[in-house]
């Protein structure tokens, strides 16, 4: 059925998942895309589009609403009242702006261009990174201290990384893996979930180019963390488990008989 822009509201038949799929359809988004940006599987959305399954959460609600663009939420449930997405919104905690531009400026802009900043070696970065692991553990005010820096050793990292090559580059991208899994923990639940991921997914690809089993499997375990907040708690089961096995394997390749 197709169901143009204007119209959408003035049927009333259409159910919540009806509206649900032709919102998707008209943003070009396929199932997958906008059930990952809820944190759900395709398989889920395609039972809520085709009413096979009830949506009965007002927050997955929400986060469709969002997550399609949608001002109201009666523009999905086809109510009579209007009921503005942004009612439910939370304050974005003062650090998480900066931090934003800083992942996305070492995307799409230029790696490095504050000439205050020095570029750190491997060695540097790495300590600079745990110091600030342990500054998250033991400070009361853990997501402003750790925040206001992070902006700022994001591109240092990242301009670590282009400036060396071979096993100094891997250090640098093992470093810089585990600095985004600590960005993954400040954004966890104070943010929206595209910044969230994509901080997931930074520290993923880095810990394989770093190529470590250490790095590899503290991005799993990351990753896992990420699957269990999105309700995927077999999956993640199954990633941790299949990465602690690994690790195991590794630690027993590298044992001599002595040891």
């Amino acid at each position: 059925m197709h169901v143009g822009q204007r119209n959408v509201q003035r049927i009333a038949s259409l159910t919540t998942g009806e509206r649900i799929r032709i919102r998707r359809e008209m943003r070009g988004m396929s199932r997958p895309v906008l059930a990952g940006l809820v944190g759900r599987s395709a398989d889920w959305l395609k039972k809520i589009e085709t009413g096979v399954r009830p949506l009965n959460s007002l927050p997955l609600l929400i986060e469709l609403a969002r997550a399609l663009r949608v001002n109201d939420l009666s523009e999905l449930t086809g109510d009579e009242f209007n009921v503005p997405a942004r009612l439910w919104e939370k304050d974005v905690h003062h650090v998480v702006p900066a931090i934003r531009r800083a992942m996305w400026d070492v995307s799409f802009g230029p790696p490095f261009n504050d000439a205050a900043l020095a570029i750190l070696d491997a060695d540097a970065l790495a300590r600079r990174v745990s110091r600030l692991w342990l500054l998250w553990h033991t400070s009361p005010f853990q997501r402003s201290e750790v925040g206001v820096v992070l902006p700022s050793l994001i591109r240092q990292a990242h301009a670590s990384i282009r400036s060396v090559d071979g096993d100094a580059r891997r250090r640098c991208q093992s470093a810089a893996a585990d600095l985004y899994r600590l960005v993954q923990r400040l954004l966890a639940h104070i943010c929206e979930p595209e910044l969230h991921a994509l901080a997931v997914e930074r520290g993923r690809a880095l810990s394989e180019e770093a190529d470590t089993p250490m790095s590899l499997a503290q991005a799993a375990w990351a990753s896992s963390v990420g699957l269990c907040a999105s309700g995927h708690y077999d999956e993640a089961a199954r990633l941790a488990d299949r990465s602690a096995a690994e690790l195991l394997r590794s630690r027993d390749e590298h044992l001599t008989p002595e040891a």
